[in-house]
């Protein structure tokens, strides 16, 4: 039988090697964990834990100009768009509602031509806008007239009868 004479590298990793769209170039020398230079598919080189490369946790250079993080929504749903309001205008709670007591939600007045309902999950059917100016602050006992007022209404945007519908509403005292 022929053996081989010599002995082989011990080191797996070495330059050349593709991980994902990372490159190996060189390896780094140094105390700790081995690091090692590495070139992306998109041009960047950058030098990351060799480890976590070999081991598919890091699988490009997290350059988010190239790679947008698979993570991020393209929408943002019911939820996200009331985060976003309570972002830009602070929580409800720090306002008053139209009938003088604390508001404690974000209610959608449904004007927006734009606007938009989840598909799926537990706020599925329910509309809502991406722009933060088409929400009111309202106490719970306001939100849920208006919520009924509009559901009395037909179409898919606010009409002026539900305007009207809501101004008679908001002169009775909430309890």
């Amino acid at each position: 039988m022929n053996y081989p004479t010599s002995r082989p590298s011990r080191r797996k990793h070495l330059p050349g090697n593709v991980y994902g769209s990372l490159t190996l170039v060189e390896r780094v020398e140094g105390d700790g964990e081995p690091r090692a230079v590495f070139r992306c598919i998109c041009g960047t080189v950058k030098e990351l834990q060799l480890n976590n490369v070999t081991g598919g946790v890091t699988v490009d250079c997290a350059n988010r100009a190239n790679h947008p993080d698979p993570r991020r929504k393209v929408e943002v749903g019911y939820g996200g768009a009331h985060q976003r309001v309570r972002g830009r205008r602070g929580s409800a709670s720090q306002h008053t509602c139209r009938c003088g007591n604390q508001a404690g939600h974000w209610a959608y007045t449904h004007a927006d031509y734009d606007q938009a309902a989840d598909e799926t999950g537990k706020e599925a059917g329910r509309p809502y806008s991406m722009n933060p100016a088409f929400y009111v602050p309202l106490c719970r006992p306001c939100h849920v007239r208006w919520d009924r007022a509009r559901a009395r209404q037909s179409g898919s945007v606010i009409s002026l009868a539900h305007r009207a519908l809501w101004m008679a509403t908001t002169d009775e005292p909430c309890p």
